[in-house]
């Protein structure tokens, strides 16, 4: 038996997001701030933005606002940051307004962390 090429995930045929005529590249800004019980980092934008009416709907499983041709993606990246959140005790919500780009914030306790008693 040969030797076996190196295992690895080749997109070669993926779809890359273009930027668009008359749009600048993505943007994501992180800043993080102590407050007195929690620590909050809030991740930002400059995309396409969503209606505040899909808040909630963002964070299910499978969940996208967009078209798949759009926007690469499978709608499960929110949902597990919102289950891994949820799991230390944390909170996530989601600003944003059509055009304007997003601000997701996460607030985690400080102190105790689900599951490590400490």
């Amino acid at each position: 038996m040969g030797a076996r090429p190196p295992a690895g995930l080749d997109q070669s045929d993926r779809q890359r997001p273009q930027v668009q005529p008359g749009r600048e590249a993505s943007r994501v800004h992180i800043t993080s701030q102590e407050l007195s019980d929690a620590v909050r980092i809030v991740i930002s934008d400059n995309g396409i933005g969503f209606d505040m009416k899909y808040h909630d709907r963002i964070f299910g499983l499978f969940n996208r606002l967009v078209r798949q041709e759009d926007f690469e993606g499978t709608g499960a990246g929110l949902a597990i940051v919102k289950k891994v959140v949820e799991k230390l005790r944390g909170r996530i919500w989601a600003e944003s307004k059509p055009g304007s780009g997003a601000k997701f914030f996460v607030e985690l306790p400080k102190g105790r962390t689900a599951g490590t008693g400490k």
